[in-house]
């Protein structure tokens, strides 16, 4: 039975890898910048935006410098008590205040809503304040748009040693995902839509109370006939994810790793699952091997894992070699963190995230 979790989860981590689609130009509409298509002259950029005056000017310097520019850029400033009002406004955006946050409504999907409601182009492009573009970034991203809902995970850039330790929760998201075509959701740090799918497949107000309110809105999307795309950001987006130390990546992961599991379809949950288990099989299998006198056995399988991790962990961001080569540190990590996150989901049904307690509910499929 060992053997045959290991065989299992080294298929299953190929599997996952198959799902992370790098983003790239597409060969169909090489620049969008073409008068060939009337839909990519008219891009609004809504950035919801909440206590992000440390991140924001990274994100609006480089928009400042794409190949591609947008009509506007409307910060959404939700509720921040710092300067992110007067950072946005230095860099001549339109900030708007979305007023006092309304009953059954989330912040963020509050503030895209309002963001949405005042924005000028045909297409929406919404992106979180903590991420960055190449200077042909969104060239790139709108070159991949044609309808429906494209998202982008960003590639996440690390500078602190303790953010390495964020390993298998980015593999999982992003392999998670996938192509979107089965109706999978979303990623959230970067989405495109048309103001006119935006509208018919009821746009932020549809999934106002959910958590993993981008999840829900690639599934409205898709349940109102629209393709979903998804993609890695390679070396188009980027995003550093919690720089402000332990505390922030701790309370970010567990505020949804739990609900994000239990949103996942199955067709991808298992792999992951099994995947996991292959992982676990492996340690324990090598720990076993040391006294059993199949050290060689052990060794080798233990190196074939870790080259598959470190392929994974390749596509998602730049980990060091230490995440992978001695990955049992990180997955003990991921595991203790993710009960955390299960405990504060779905016993004690509330979160905190930027100074806001958040009830927990999940909608079903067909309340979306």
């Amino acid at each position: 039975m060992t053997y045959v979790w290991i065989i299992a989860g080294w298929i299953s981590g190929w599997i996952l890898l198959s799902g992370m689609k790098p983003l790239s130009y597409s060969l169909k509409r090489s620049s969008p910048r073409k008068e060939d298509s009337k839909i990519l002259t008219s891009v609004s950029i809504i950035i919801p935006a909440r206590n992000e005056e440390h991140n924001i000017a990274a994100l609006l310097r480089s928009l400042k410098q794409q190949t591609f520019q947008p009509v506007e850029i409307i910060v959404v400033n939700d509720g921040s008590t710092d300067r992110t009002a007067e950072v946005a406004a230095s860099f001549q955006a339109k900030v708007v205040d979305p007023g006092a946050l309304p009953s059954g409504w989330l912040g963020k999907s509050h503030a895209c809503a309002k963001g949405a409601e005042l924005a000028k182009g045909d297409v929406f492009v919404f992106l979180d304040a903590d991420i960055t573009l190449s200077p042909k970034g969104l060239e790139i991203v709108m070159s991949r748009y044609t309808d429906g809902l494209l998202s982008v995970q960003p590639y996440h850039l690390m500078r602190c040693s303790y953010e390495q330790w964020s390993a298998f929760f980015n593999v999982i998201v992003s392999a998670s995902v996938g192509s979107g075509i089965d109706g999978t959701g979303a990623f959230g740090p970067c989405i495109v839509c048309s103001r006119e799918s935006y509208k018919e497949s009821g746009g932020h107000e549809r999934v106002k109370g959910e958590i993993l309110d981008h999840h829900a809105l690639g599934i409205c999307f898709a349940k109102s006939g629209y393709l979903v795309r998804n993609y890695i950001g390679t070396s188009a987006v980027f995003f550093r994810m919690y720089p402000s130390g332990w505390n922030s990546l701790w309370k970010g992961w567990s505020k949804s790793m739990a609900s994000g599991a239990a949103a996942t379809r199955l067709t991808r949950l298992l792999p992951v699952i099994i995947w996991i288990m292959g992982l676990t099989t492996v340690c324990t299998y090598f720990i076993h091997s040391l006294s059993a006198g199949t050290l060689v056995a052990g060794a080798v399988i233990y190196v074939l894992y870790s080259l598959q991790l470190a392929v994974l962990l390749r596509r998602v961001g730049n980990f060091r070699w230490w995440s992978w080569a001695f990955y049992p540190l990180p997955l003990l990590f991921f595991l203790f963190l993710f009960a955390g996150s299960l405990l504060m989901t779905f016993v004690n049904k509330k979160v905190k995230w930027k100074g806001r307690e958040i009830e927990l509910h999940r909608q079903t499929e067909d309340e979306m």
